[in-house]
């Protein structure tokens, strides 16, 4: 497989508005813009639009993605209502409404395995996994797949330059 042939990214989102707000509010907690040493947060990478993108790609399509492509297709729905459930019960507020801080303690929760409501401290600590992956792959990735808007991180970094083709030998 080469990773340069030519795709397109879907137009369609696999998200409702309401569940956008959500995964910025996580993504957020994640990768939080930090303006006093100039480090973008995930809402200027765009790494909602880029989870979205990837969620919305045809898992037997000509670009093979990740194996588990069909199981995150599957679960993000019930994930993102658990964890909206999970906030109201805790904090007394809706997951996309939740403040910095509120957000950052459900994360770290979360990642410990300790979110009351949200199964197993393994299967949470998965989650939390999956979404902190998402969240930094939509803001490194390359931009054709749709985060890291306008080489933002790239930029932060000081890497100025196009992401080069892989040849195949």
């Amino acid at each position: 497989m080469a990773w340069d042939i030519e795709f397109r990214l879907p137009e369609t989102r696999y998200f409702t508005d309401a569940e956008r707000a959500q995964l910025a509010v996580l993504f957020s907690a994640i990768q939080p813009r930090d303006a006093a040493r100039g480090i973008p947060g995930a809402g200027d990478c765009g790494a909602v639009d880029y989870l979205d993108r990837l969620l919305e790609m045809d898992p037997a399509g000509p670009v093979k993605l990740h194996e588990d492509l069909a199981s995150w297709q599957a679960g993000y729905h019930d994930w993102l209502a658990a964890l909206d459930a999970a906030a109201t019960a805790r904090f007394g507020t809706p997951l996309a409404q939740l403040g910095a801080d509120d957000a950052t303690a459900l994360i770290d929760l979360l990642e410990r395995g300790e979110l009351a409501g949200m199964g197993s401290a393994a299967d949470q600590r998965r989650l939390f996994d999956t979404l902190w992956r998402h969240c930094l792959q939509g803001c490194w990735a390359d931009p054709r797949w749709g985060g890291n808007r306008n080489r933002i991180m790239w930029r932060w970094l000081g890497y100025l330059g196009d992401a080069e083709k892989l040849e195949l030998v």
